[in-house]
């Protein structure tokens, strides 16, 4: 409303607009939201079934396993998950997603990186990598990555995930600058987290 202070009629505005069903909120990674206690979907269900915000489309995004986990307070809504991409048959080019992904990604930048990686994906020996990498957000990655440095897969997943890690960093450095030893902290401190998520289930 680009004003310093919020009048009686502005707000009573915008619970028209509410009442008149014409806001939709968008709450995205739910799964980060601190609560006191137990599962923040059972938190954002109490706020969004009282008064006038109950009249409102909600479109919420969440891990599965916040979404997946016992009891979901918001079993009324439509749920929709990411797919992963199909390889397709080779002989029917629109059947392959991974294939047009990688047509797409590598258009402006140079056609002949995005056929090349999609070749090495091919190699015997590399089904699980190629596997992985049917999920959008990784295939995203390894996209990035091999711009970076073509050449060969890595042979173990974890491997793979380093690569993740390293790509990310070089995409995301305009916006969140660091070194290698602000990475490795950050690393560190990213595993002792892991360990303390997956112990505490």
């Amino acid at each position: 409303m680009k004003t310093a202070r919020v009048t009686p009629e502005m707000e009573d505005s915008f619970v028209e607009l509410f009442n008149r069903e014409r806001v939709w909120l968008l709450l995205d990674g739910v799964d980060e939201m601190s609560v006191e206690t137990g599962n923040p979907l059972t938190a954002i269900a109490s706020q969004l079934t009282t008064g006038w915000i109950s009249n409102t489309r909600v479109v919420l995004t969440c891990r599965l396993n916040v979404w997946d986990a016992g009891k979901n307070a918001l079993e009324r809504f439509d749920t929709y998950r990411t797919l992963e991409f199909s390889y397709g048959d080779r002989n029917k080019p629109d059947s392959d997603q991974v294939n047009q992904f990688l047509i797409n990604w590598f258009v402006t930048s140079n056609p002949h990186l995005g056929k090349a990686l999609r070749a090495a994906l091919d190699q015997p020996g590399k089904e699980r990598i190629k596997d992985l990498v049917k999920n959008p957000l990784r295939l995203s990655l390894m996209s990035y990555s091999w711009q970076l440095r073509q050449g060969k897969l890595p042979k173990t997943k974890a491997a793979l995930y380093q690569r993740f890690v390293e790509a990310f960093y070089e995409w995301k450095q305009e916006h969140f600058p660091s070194d290698s030893t602000t990475r490795k902290q950050l690393n560190q401190a990213l595993g002792r987290l892991a360990k303390v998520a997956i112990s505490q289930s």
